[in-house]
């Protein structure tokens, strides 16, 4: 990354000061495994390519970007952000355990009440995951709930018909 943000300090410098910088596209890179910037030199034929946070760390890159531009790639930015942080249900098991996936695909078991009780995890799922997972968590409740009142009804009348 730092020798594109070094190469476009360079054509920066060069560049006389009435051409700009526009945001010509964005498009996913495999490489970086998210979106980048495909950039264009107004006046020259020349399409650098950065990632939103090179462009908004680069003082000169983000001086020759229009407004519209500079808040396309800080939403691009934020969006990328949010992304990395999250994690997504890859596996439900019977023993009531979880296991998620973060975007490196490093995998880790968590129970799922600790989950429940853990905002931080909550904000990191989705929101049809930590839905499956509180059903999840009722229905098993609900459960041993209802298998407890009738434990106590058969105690109960266990009594009479004895």
């Amino acid at each position: 990354m730092g020798k594109v943000v070094k190469l476009l300090e360079k054509i920066l410098d060069k560049v006389e000061s009435d051409v700009t910088i526009e945001l010509e596209e964005i498009s996913f890179c495999k490489k970086y495994g998210h979106e980048i910037c495909i950039m264009r030199l107004v006046g020259k034929n020349i399409f650098p390519k950065m990632s939103a946070e090179e462009i908004l760390s680069n003082p000169k890159a983000r001086a020759g970007l229009s407004k519209e531009d500079l808040i396309t790639i800080s939403q691009l930015d934020m969006q990328i952000k949010f992304k990395k942080n999250r994690l997504h249900v890859v596996e439900f098991e019977r023993n009531g355990t979880v296991v998620l996936e973060n975007e490196f695909l490093e995998k880790k078991r968590y129970s799922e009440k600790v989950i429940s009780k853990d905002p931080v995890l909550l904000n990191q799922l989705n929101g049809n995951d930590s839905y499956r997972i509180g059903y999840r968590i009722g229905f098993k409740e609900g459960l041993s709930t209802a298998k407890q009142k009738q434990n106590a009804l058969e105690r109960f009348f266990g009594r009479f018909l004895k």
